[in-house]
């Protein structure tokens, strides 16, 4: 029969109900009630139970579980007066029934409702409506997890009679025998008396197999542990054995289920009413562990993770919220979302959740400063999304990730490629600077060396030439240090030595002082001693600079590891780090990602040139130079060294030669440093040739070979526009005169192959401009 058809079928027997009739009607309505027990899925729907509630023989009222009555029969209506509209809540009927405040709150602690909507079954005086008092028995029984049927049964005349329990028996059995759950009823000794057929088609087992209370047990409870702890528990003071109890019992075909156990008691019977909630407990179960799973992910994410409601009030956070920020949860619950976003981001924030809510997009990404405790900020990317129940805006989940790490790598990334940059420009011009210095430096030198009676203005006037050569020098050296490719040239140096020196230089005469903590025994490194003056030297002049009124530069020297998993953009390993701080007027912040800027300054007198060389200096020593600076408390800068292990130097000494005089060959591009060097070589009393490519040398070299004549001494520019530099040429010449000495000189003064001149084959190196006294020391060094 269809499904249609069933119920058509009952609601036409129900309009002609005979009393015989009844048992048969009531066991169809229980089969088309019951379709599915675990999913509780029932073919009538509210206005047909309507239907056939009005057809029972007695009153009776449906409701839900927040305790609203959704219908009441016509024979309920008939007995008490009382209809859906006066009694639409069970607040309305317990004022109306029972008028009198002090017995209504006795008759609440009298009725105790159990968990799955079971009251014991009582007969109790209530007002009707005309205002008479009228005596019913109540009993009320769950249908569904969310529907409860009361059945109330008029008892004004007959609740003394001797046979009503019977009765009232009989119609619980004539109720059992459709009811969706299994029923059992057992006697005063605990033998079992009926079971519903519900019972048997869930649990397997029929009257036969439970003689009695102790059979059921020792079935349904088959493990012993289990067991005796229900007998504890039920032995326990305050034990109510008509309250509702949670089983877990295992049926005939060994499947075990949960069920709520609950009874009532009817004269010398007991009437058990069980529950199926295995499905219930599993689907709870599941979401508990999905539940912790969800937990383990927010609480040990390390991203924020935030949700917002509707007010943008903070309702949740994660445990890295209060670790980022600083806040501590109460702090932040039911704050404002604002108040921990900086100012600057309120507009972007507003326009996103606008854009969200008019559907324009669903997901969105975008990067914000958040507050945190201290006053300090942190950079985030924020990835929100907009929460709806029932179509209507409830919240936003928000997650935001700490970008300040990547924001330093990118700013990092970005800053040495505006250094190369102004490297490519600067090394080149550097370069020719520098030829045009030796030329200038060179023959200033030798003018006074060839005239000793200049007058004292003109000797005076020399020395300005001198010393303006000598600070062009130092300008074009500064270039150099931004020079793509560029190295120091390394030896081992006492770093303690040079600190204290570059500090009590500076601040000589000043009104700052300076405070020491170097660790014992540091380790040695390699470091270029020019170059690592200059950035001590222009730390401590800005540190100097940011306390006019003075005060003290702490310099911290130690050593320090540096972990694969460390901040600090280094390879790992032992590194010595130099922390330079002062106390003064600190870095505004809208400054502090360009002080590492070629030429940014905000010193009317500064060339913006000091923090960037220093920065391109520690990069090219294979270090790293970090600072973090707040207003009014100071800056502090952080300088890390690699350690190198302990080493000889190992020096090749010249060999000793008793000439006085000697031939020298010059390979350079720059005929005005061949035309000064003829005059000082010559006034030196050495012999000199010219050489302008690279290409040319051997066949120099061979010439005067043939003829006898040896050069002693080399001397190769590294660079030849459009022709054979010293590289290349220095590789030529040892394969045909392996003995012969060859110094590299260049304009390009950080140069790695000045620093490692011997891997390349030179003897010695001399970087443009030199002095005639620098020079004629390599000569007689060397020939």
């Amino acid at each position: 029969m269809e499904l249609e058809d069933k119920k058509q079928h009952i609601l036409q027997l129900l309009s002609s109900l005979k009393k015989e009739e009844q048992k048969s009607l009531l066991k169809e309505i229980k089969q088309n009630l019951h379709q599915n027990n675990e999913e509780k899925n029932f073919i009538f729907d509210i206005s047909d139970l309507k239907l056939i509630l009005d057809k029972f023989p007695f009153p009776i009222v449906l409701s839900d579980i927040q305790d609203n009555n959704l219908y009441v029969n016509s024979l309920f209506e008939e007995k008490t007066g009382y209809n859906l509209q006066d009694i639409a809540t069970r607040a309305d009927w317990e004022r109306r029934a029972y008028p009198n405040e002090q017995k209504r709150e006795k008759l609440k602690l009298k009725l105790k409702k159990t968990e799955n909507g079971l009251t014991t079954p009582h007969f109790n005086f209530f007002t009707g409506k005309s205002g008479q008092i009228l005596h019913f028995f109540f009993q009320s029984i769950p249908i569904t997890d969310q529907l409860t049927i009361t059945i109330c049964e008029d008892a004004s005349d007959k609740y003394h009679s001797d046979d009503y329990l019977k009765k009232t028996k009989e119609r619980f059995q004539e109720i059992a025998e459709f009811f969706p759950f299994p029923i059992v009823v057992t006697d005063e000794k605990g033998k079992f008396k009926y079971v519903n057929p519900i019972f048997t088609q869930d649990l397997g087992y029929t009257i036969e197999d439970f003689p009695d209370n102790r059979a059921w047990s020792l079935q349904v409870y088959p493990d012993i542990e289990y067991r005796n702890q229900i007998l504890l528990e039920t032995r326990q003071p305050g034990y109510d054995p008509y309250g509702a109890h949670e089983r877990i019992i295992t049926c005939k075909n060994g499947e075990k289920k949960t069920m709520i156990f609950q009874n009532i008691s009817i004269g010398k019977e007991d009437f058990t009413f069980l529950q199926d909630i295995t499905a219930q407990r599993k689907i709870e179960k599941e979401a508990q562990k999905q539940e912790l799973a969800y937990r383990e992910i927010v609480e040990n994410s390390r991203d924020m993770i935030f949700l917002v409601d509707s007010n943008i009030l903070m309702q949740k956070i994660n445990p890295v919220v209060t670790e980022l920020l600083g806040f501590t949860e109460e702090e932040v619950i039911n704050h404002p979302a604002f108040e921990f976003i900086v100012e600057d981001f309120h507009s972007l924030v507003k326009q996103n959740i606008q854009a969200k809510q008019e559907k324009k997009q669903d997901r969105t990404l975008y990067e914000l400063d958040l507050k945190k405790k201290n006053g300090g900020t942190i950079s985030v990317e924020v990835m929100s999304r907009l929460i709806y129940r029932e179509n209507k805006f409830s919240g936003i989940l928000v997650i935001a990730r700490d970008i300040g790490y990547r924001k330093m790598i990118t700013e990092e990334r970005f800053r040495q490629q505006r250094i190369e940059s102004i490297g490519l420009l600067a090394g080149g011009l550097a370069h020719d600077f520098n030829n045009i210095l030796v030329s200038i430096l060179g023959n200033i030198d030798l003018l006074q060396i060839e005239n000793t009676n200049f007058t004292p203005d003109q000797k005076e006037i020399f020395h300005d030439l001198e010393s303006a050569t000598l600070h062009a020098r130092d300008l074009a050296k500064q270039l150099l240090t931004f020079s793509k490719g560029g190295a120091p040239i390394l030896k081992l140096e006492s770093i303690e030595q040079l600190i204290r020196d570059s500090a009590n230089f500076v601040l000589r005469g000043s009104n700052c002082k300076c405070v020491f903590d170097f660790q014992s025994n540091l380790p040695t490194t390699e470091f270029d001693f020019g170059q690592m003056n200059q950035v001590f030297n222009n730390l401590i002049i800005n540190a100097r600079q940011s306390m006019p009124k003075g005060g003290t530069i702490n310099i911290t020297v130690k050593k320090e590891h540096i972990s694969a998993k460390s901040l600090i953009p280094l390879k790992k390993g032992e590194y010595i780090k130099i922390q330079i701080q002062d106390h003064g007027i600190g870095i505004p912040k809208e400054y502090q990602h360009k002080i590492f800027n070629p030429y940014f300054t905000t010193k009317p007198e500064g060339n913006g040139l000091g923090l960037t060389m220093s920065y391109s200096i520690i990069k090219k020593h294979a270090g790293h130079i970090t600072f973090r600076s707040e207003k009014n408390y100071g800056t502090i800068f952080d300088i890390y060294l690699p350690i190198t292990k302990d080493k000889k130097i190992i020096s090749t000494s010249p060999s000793i030669s008793k000439k006085i005089n000697g031939r020298i060959l010059v390979l350079d591009d720059d005929p005005k440093i061949h035309k000064f060097l003829q005059r000082v070589f010559s006034k030196f009393g050495y012999d000199m040739e010219s050489c302008y490519d690279g290409a040319e040398i051997i066949g120099i070299l061979n010439q005067n070979h043939a003829i006898g004549k040896e050069f002693d001494l080399v001397f190769m520019d590294l660079t030849i526009p459009g022709g054979i530099g010293g590289k290349i040429a220095v590789q030529q010449v040892h394969e045909i005169y392996p003995e012969l000495k060859v110094i590299v000189f260049s304009g390009y003064s950080t140069d790695p192959i000045l620093a490692q001149h011997k891997d390349y084959g030179f003897c010695d190196y001399l970087v443009k401009p030199f002095t005639l006294q620098q020079l004629k020391e390599k000569c007689e060094k060397w020939i």
